[in-house]
């Protein structure tokens, strides 16, 4: 029902449960999992809970949670950059390797299938839901392309307890995307 919905993954405040969609796209479940955790550990803006999921995934020792968190940070930047300047966004995207590439297009393509009416209609409901929690932009904000909180993808951003161990993450990271 989740996916009709056009739902990944939700936190009821009523009972504390994280709840994530067991059909969300393989690639996109840790990050969501994180998110909705965020969510659980008092992050309540969307784009706080996708940061610190981003954080999470990116200090987890999986090579699937960093790929995921990575790979979620990219296409938020991605789509910010794309409204401010296609060429850039396209010129970029062009650089990915054939396997992010086909990752991404692969969820799309997943999420398409749900899309319709039903999905529609759930997500009045939950622009409803959100914006009465002070999530002023409601839905919006599940869709917006990036902010300052999205675009953590640079090397510099990112804090580690010593250089070796930043260079280690870095160099691992680097690895899932060429």
């Amino acid at each position: 029902m989740f996916s009709q919905f056009g739902i990944t993954g939700i936190f009821v405040c009523f009972t504390g449960e994280s709840c994530v969609n067991p059909d969300t796209y393989e690639v996109w479940l840790p990050f969501t999992m994180c998110h909705e955790l965020a969510h659980r550990q008092t992050v309540a803006a969307e784009d706080g809970a996708n940061f610190c999921a981003y954080l999470a995934c990116m200090e987890n020792e999986s090579p699937e949670f960093q790929y995921s968190g990575a790979i979620a940070a990219y296409v938020y930047c991605h789509n910010a950059l794309y409204k401010a300047d296609k060429t850039a966004a396209s010129e970029i995207w062009a650089d990915l390797s054939d396997g992010v590439r086909a990752d991404i297009q692969a969820a799309n393509e997943h999420y398409a299938q749900y899309e319709g009416k039903v999905q529609d209609a759930a997500t009045k409901v939950n622009d409803t839901y959100l914006k009465a929690f002070s999530e002023e932009s409601g839905c919006a904000e599940l869709r917006r392309s990036g902010g300052s909180a999205h675009c953590v993808v640079s090397e510099a951003s990112v804090s580690r307890k010593t250089a070796k161990t930043k260079k280690n993450v870095l160099d691992k990271r680097r690895e899932l995307f060429v």
